[in-house]
């Protein structure tokens, strides 16, 4: 198994404690919030650690983890730095926000799972955003949960998501002919995954998406 940790973000709600400090390297009691990370992964031998940096990357000094270059972490959020790093995302890999500070038994009951992909999510976010004024809720990544397994992820992040990725890629997502794109996107993904609990048959033939012009067209044959 490997880590991908993506720390390419500057902190700016942290105001003068991010000014000259990625926000992955802030001090908490005598460790950066990035070694307490490697530390917990290399105390469940995942030694394959990848940091994905940005603002203030020369401050980026660890050793033995391989660190990968986000140039374009200004305008772009954590999906972006994730796709900097796509080559390195193959079998069991960990992908990690670098400005998170958790607990062991969340790591552990990420390894133990036999899902085909988990998430550790809290229960009990709103009492932090309730402390976050700067932050409000609507901004959180939200998902709905039935009998232990995710259900849904709030689509304006996905759509937020999608639109980044066609940024990526050098197309305006704001254009007419991709502005709906995101949307169609997060609706074929959707009926993709609801096919785990239905008959196959129901699915085999339907169409996904609609293909409105030849941008579209190659656009769907990158996305399946």
């Amino acid at each position: 198994m490997r880590a991908i940790i993506l720390a390419a973000g500057s902190g700016l709600r942290l105001g003068q404690h991010t000014k000259d400090i990625p926000k992955a390297l802030l001090d908490l009691n005598g460790k950066s919030i990035l070694e307490r990370q490697i530390s917990l992964l290399r105390q469940h031998a995942i030694n394959e650690i990848f940091a994905v940096t940005g603002y203030q990357r020369e401050k980026h000094t660890l050793k033995d983890i391989e660190y990968i270059f986000n140039p374009r972490y200004a305008e772009t959020e954590q999906l972006a730095s994730m796709m900097v790093a796509r080559t390195k995302i193959s079998d069991d890999v960990l992908i990690i926000f670098g400005d998170i500070v958790f607990d062991e038994q969340i790591l552990q009951q990420i390894l133990v799972s036999n899902d085909d992909i988990g998430i550790a999510i809290d229960l009990d976010w709103e009492k932090s955003y309730n402390e976050r004024p700067d932050n409000p809720k609507s901004l959180a990544d939200k998902v709905l949960i039935y009998q232990k397994k995710i259900q849904q992820i709030s689509d304006e992040k996905a759509e937020e998501a999608v639109k980044t990725i066609i940024q990526w890629i050098g197309k305006n997502p704001e254009r007419e002919g991709l502005k709906s794109t995101p949307k169609r996107v997060i609706k074929a993904f959707k009926e993709y995954f609801q096919g785990y609990n239905e008959n196959p048959e129901n699915y085999l033939t339907k169409t996904f998406t609609e293909v409105e012009g030849y941008d579209d067209m190659v656009m769907e044959k990158n996305i399946w």
